[in-house]
Parts: structure tokens; C-alpha cells; sequence
């Protein structure tokens, strides 16, 4: 049927024209809402359910690349990083020129362990965007774990000219310079991280740790006691500055580290070793019985904590109680596959027979 408006023919959409606007516009509109309450899901927490929405959201319009970005991010968020490395390749292989997305696929990577594929993902990132500051920061991680020195201080380098506030890259670049024995190169660019973020108790740990390597031993424990001050409630900090000190033969700064770290997380089973080790090496036998008992009770199949338990009851003479404890470590050392470990516990035995 042919209408004439303002002497123009126009035809009439057909029935099935019409069904395909209506739908069409159905469509669009529940594409909204998906995104709409996948966003709400990141927001959340709940990254499942946002990987649901955005799978419906793909079934909708495939070709939208921030769909399948969105199910990298909720994967990577759940350290699903493989998963997260697929999603991005789909997004990638639909906006290619995307710098975020090349990062992101660097990003993910990396926390696999695939540092080729994170390599080249950052240099294309870099190409696309050549002020992407976090690609230069990724970039320059994965030559470290390369021990491609001089293109990781490189990274760094630009990160720096492009944000010369950014006290991450200060840090990062201080790792390439200790990495290749340069402790003073790594000092003042710490030095400089700090003044830019003077409550930033990573900085801190890292410019202590080293100002230690230096020789540096007041100024260096100084500076680890300020780490400690900031981050009171951080027993992975507490950990590693008690591991320091411990190296350095500080062993009652050691211990004081590790019974604070234990004080914050009860549970922290590697605070709870490292007690019992420092126990064992003061030879108090009695207190390190407790304290690997302990482990044992946080970490059952811990082979380690059964040999040194059998080691502080031989030192008590408690021989029978160490013979069940060590058959416990050489069953524990065999299923984990670790023959020197099966080898140090049948000596022990042997020596009882």
C-alpha cells in the first residue's frame, strides 16, 4: 500500500518490519541493563555474576570488545588469569588498537608467568599510547624478571619523564639498579620515592633493606622501625622485616618482628615457624615443641614442621614420640616428591634403630 505525504510515495513497513525495529530496540535496551548490573556485580565484589551478565551481554552484540574486557577484569580479579588472558585476546582481536586492552592482556600474563607474551603485549601497548605510564611499569617488571637490566631502567626511565611524582617507578627503577649490586643508585631513587611518599611502608622496607646491604646498619634499621610504625597491622611486613633482621643476626629484633606479626594474624603459619626455628636454635626445646605443634595444627601437611618437631623431641629424649613424628615427615616429604627430604628423615631414623 503506497501513502502520498506531502507528495512524496512513501511504502508502509510491513508486519515484519515493524517486529524487527520493536525487537532490535528490545534488544538494545536489555544489553543496557546487562552491562548496567555487571558494572554493579564489579562493584560488589560478586565477579561471578558479573561474568554471567557480560556472557549474556556477548550472546547480544559479540562484537563489543569492552564486553569481553569486562570478563578479563572480573577474571583477573579472581586470580582466574588464564581465563582473563582469553577474554582480553577476544577483545583485542576485535578493537586491536586499543592500548588498555594490550595492557591488560600484559597485565594478566605476566601473573602467569608468560613473560614473552606480557613483554610484547606492553611494548604494543606502549606504541598505541606512548603516555601509558602503567605499561611502561609492567613493561619494565617483566625485562627485570628477564635480567634485561639496561631495557628495564629504560621503562622506568620513561614511566619517570611522564609522571616524575609517580613513586612507584622510583621503587621499581631502585630494584633494576639493586638487581645489578648498584645499592647506591637503588638508595637515592628510594630516597626520592620516600619524599614523594613518605607513609608508603613498601618504599620504606625496600630503602631499609637496602641502606642494610650498604652497611648502612643504624640509618637502615631506623627506616625499617618507620615501615613498622606506618603499617602496624601488616604481619607480611612484620614478616619480612623480622627475615631482615634475622639475617642481619638480629635475632631479638627478629623475634620481636615475628611475635608481632603472629599478634596481628594467629594464624600466619610461616610467623609461627620461623618462632619455632629461632626456639630451636636457642635450644629451647620445650618452647619449640609448642610452637611446631602449633604449625602442624595450622598446616597438617607441612613435612618440615613433623621433621623439626621429631628434632626437639630427640633433644629432650622423647625417642618415641620423634619416631612418629619423623614417619609422619617421610610420608608428607614422599607424597610432596621431595627426595632430600625422604633421605634427612630415614637417616634420623636410621641413627634410632
Amino acid at each position: 500500500m503506497i501513502l502520498f505525504l506531502g507528495g512524496v510515495a512513501t511504502s508502509i513497513p510491513s508486519a515484519a518490519q515493524a517486529q524487527t525495529v520493536v525487537a532490535q530496540s528490545n534488544k538494545q535496551e536489555e544489553l543496557k541493563e546487562l552491562l548496567s548490573k555487571a558494572r554493579t556485580e564489579v562493584d560488589s565484589g560478586d565477579f561471578n555474576g558479573a561474568i554471567d551478565l557480560y556472557q549474556r551481554a556477548a550472546a547480544i552484540e559479540p562484537n563489543n570488545a569492552m564486553i569481553f574486557s569486562g570478563i578479563g577484569y572480573a577474571q583477573a580479579q579472581q586470580k582466574n588469569f588464564r581465563a582473563a588472558v582469553a577474554a582480553y585476546r577476544r577483545a583485542i582481536a576485535i578493537d586491536g588498537n586499543n592500548s588498555d586492552l594490550h595492557y591488560a592482556l600484559g597485565f594478566a600474563s605476566a601473573n602467569l608467568g608468560d613473560n614473552n607474551t606480557a613483554r610484547d603485549a606492553y611494548r604494543r601497548a606502549i606504541q598505541l599510547n606512548r603516555n601509558n605510564v602503567n605499561a611502561y611499569l609492567g613493561l619494565g617488571a617483566v625485562l627485570l624478571r628477564q635480567r634485561d637490566f639496561k631495557d628495564a631502567e629504560w621503562a622506568y626511565d620513561q614511566a619517570i619523564s611522564l609522571d616524575s611524582r609517580n613513586a612507584d617507578a622510583y621503587k621499581l627503577l631502585a630494584m633494576a639498579y639493586l638487581q645489578q649490586g648498584r645499592a647506591k643508585d637503588a638508595i637515592a631513587a628510594l630516597q626520592r620515592a620516600s619524599r614523594l611518599a613518605p607513609n608508603n611502608s613498601s618504599v620504606l622496607l625496600s630503602l631499609g633493606s637496602a641502606l642494610l646491604e650498604q652497611g648502612s646498619t643504624q640509618a637502615g634499621l631506623t627506616t625499617l622501625r618507620q615501615a613498622a610504625q606506618l603499617d602496624r597491622d601488616n604481619p607480611t611486613l612484620q614478616m619480612k622485616i623480622g627475615s631482615i633482621l634475622k639475617a642481619r643476626n638480629d635475632d631479638q629484633g627478629a623475634m620481636q618482628a615475628y611475635q608481632r606479626a603472629v599478634s596481628i594474624d594467629p594464624n600466619l603459619v610461616q610467623a609461627r615457624a620461623a618462632i619455632a626455628d629461632m626456639l630451636m636454635d636457642k635450644r629451647d626445646y620445650v618452647g619449640a615443641i609448642s610452637a611446631y605443634r602449633r604449625v602442624i595444627e595450622l598446616s597438617p601437611n607441612n613435612p618440615n614442621a613433623y621433621y623439626n618437631l621429631g628434632l626437639a623431641f630427640l633433644a629432650r629424649n622423647r625417642t618415641t614420640e620423634a619416631i612418629a613424628v619423623f614417619n609422619q615427615a617421610r610420608e608428607l616429604y614422599k607424597k610432596q616428591g621431595q627426595p632430600e627430604g625422604v633421605r634427612r628423615t630415614e637417616a634420623a631414623l636410621k641413627d634410632l634403630r
